[in-house]
């Protein structure tokens, strides 16, 4: 999901020249020595435009290489000098696809085909009916034979398989995902391929996996782009990361947020900085990023940090003159009282949750009912810090009774609900359903989170401890 929240940011992101050149600078290090390619990087730097971003995509040249080994590598450093290219070919794709819409049928078919490993055949054929993500731009063709010559016969076995991919695309789904455009008056092979690309971050389901049947060594994998079930799910998940989607420039906190939930504290510390790095001062997006870097830094146990990072946030949001009934700053607040909760300031604490309550009850939003949600939680700890587990319990019901409405039903957060919940009940002595709480805890965050998620292992230690009480 990683992906798709990363090129909604870098679409997002003003282009600067200083972009252009942060690319072309780690493309010059990368080809040091070959004369050929670097005469090519002096071409596009003064000849590029927007309008050939397919062109010079197509061309093979460094700029295809050097992006999907970017893509490949998911190293968000590197991905991150190649945003201007990125941003270029996503639009261009964009617009492409919004100008043919009306003379395109209603389902397309194309085909790709290449050499994967056995490892790699291996999960797809084990995850039939799931879903697969693709991690960079997809080039596709109409045209059936070329895409099996593209497969090749299987003579690479048993280190490669030869693969054919059938993608089946609803036009119309693609409008709410991401889009595709036949690029063959751009491309660099022109009419002879038949080229289709795809968008990077595409979505498809696997339909099916067989032997091809006029060669048994070529494998035929059907993937379909139409599960509007699979797009809503997407939606919610993406909805829920877009903590702060009253702005429009508010993605560009929400990758952050999504690895710091995965655990990424590393990746989203980088990211964040460059992103400061990008913006100036007084770009609206500074004091979201300001607050997320505090929650990053509260996440990884650096309490002062994180209070040091709540203050540059506010002051930031003083400084562009953000409402005080603006969702932003119900968000910061309840950062700033969770961060005294933890530290056992609990009235400091609780005249923050109020601040975000205050707010958040004036706003009927999605990101507002979800931080309802939260300060909900939040309160229920106070609660049961002062042993007033029905209060607590009562609380937590008002958090689940949102998240179902709103999450999907294998989402984390739910699971964490679940846990609380049960700690509640620990508490109070009711082991039994202490333990049914956390097992439930469990059973969710296997579907959602890393199985070595510092959650899961919460989850595990808690079913352990509620067993050993019923003893």
């Amino acid at each position: 999901m990683w992906t798709q929240l990363l090129m909604d940011v870098l679409i997002q992101i003003p282009q600067t020249d200083r972009a252009k050149m942060m690319m072309l600078e780690d493309c010059r290090l990368h080809y040091a020595d070959n004369k050929a390619q670097l005469d090519d990087i002096n071409e596009f730097q003064e000849k590029y435009e927007p309008d050939f971003a397919v062109w010079w995509y197509t061309r093979e040249s460094f700029a295809y290489k050097q992006l999907n080994q970017a893509l490949r590598t998911q190293d968000i450093d590197i991905i991150f000098k190649y945003q201007f290219f990125i941003r270029d070919l996503y639009v261009l794709l964009k617009e492409l696809y919004e100008e043919s819409m009306p003379s395109l049928e209603e389902i397309s078919i194309v085909y790709r085909g290449q050499h994967i490993n056995c490892d790699e055949l291996e999960k797809i054929k084990n995850n039939v009916n799931g879903l697969i993500s693709m991690n960079s731009f997809l080039s596709t063709t109409r045209n059936k034979n070329r895409a099996l010559i593209s497969a090749g016969d299987g003579s690479n076995r048993p280190s490669l398989e030869s693969i054919l991919f059938e993608i089946t695309i609803n036009k119309n789904v693609a409008a709410k995902t991401k889009p595709f455009a036949d690029i063959t008056k751009m491309s660099q092979f022109g009419k002879a391929e038949e080229e289709i690309l795809l968008s990077i971050g595409s979505i498809f389901k696997i339909q099916s996996v067989e032997q091809l049947a006029e060669n048994a060594h070529v494998w035929d994998v059907k993937l379909i782009l139409n599960e509007s079930v699979v797009i809503n799910e997407i939606d919610m998940l993406f909805n829920y990361f877009k903590m702060n989607s009253t702005t429009s420039i508010s993605n560009v906190g929400t990758l952050g947020l999504l690895l710091g939930e995965m655990g990424e504290y590393e990746k989203a510390e980088k990211y964040y900085q460059m992103m400061l790095d990008e913006l100036s001062t007084d770009h609206c997006g500074v004091p979201i990023i300001l607050n997320n870097m505090g929650v990053l830094y509260n996440d990884m146990g650096n309490d002062e940090k994180a209070l040091e990072y709540y203050k540059k946030s506010y002051e930031s949001y003083k400084m562009q003159n953000v409402s005080e009934n603006d969702l932003l700053l119900a968000n910061l607040y309840h950062n700033m009282g969770s961060l005294y909760y933890e530290n056992e300031y609990n009235k400091t604490a609780l005249k923050y949750f109020k601040k975000a309550f205050k707010i958040c009850n004036n706003n009927s939003t999605l990101p507002s009912l979800l931080l309802s949600a939260t300060l909900y939680t939040d309160v229920s700890g106070i609660y049961q810090d002062n042993e007033d587990s029905v209060n607590a319990l009562d609380q937590l019901q008002h958090t689940f009774e949102i998240q179902k409405r709103i999450l999907p039903s294998t989402h984390f957060r739910i699971a964490a609900t679940y846990n609380n919940i049960g700690s509640v009940y620990l508490c109070k002595g009711d082991y039994a359903k202490a333990l049914e709480n956390f097992e439930i805890a469990l059973n969710i965050g296997l579907k959602s989170l890393p199985a070595d998620h510092e959650h899961i292992q919460t989850y595990r230690e808690n079913i352990k401890h509620a067993k050993e009480r019923i003893k």
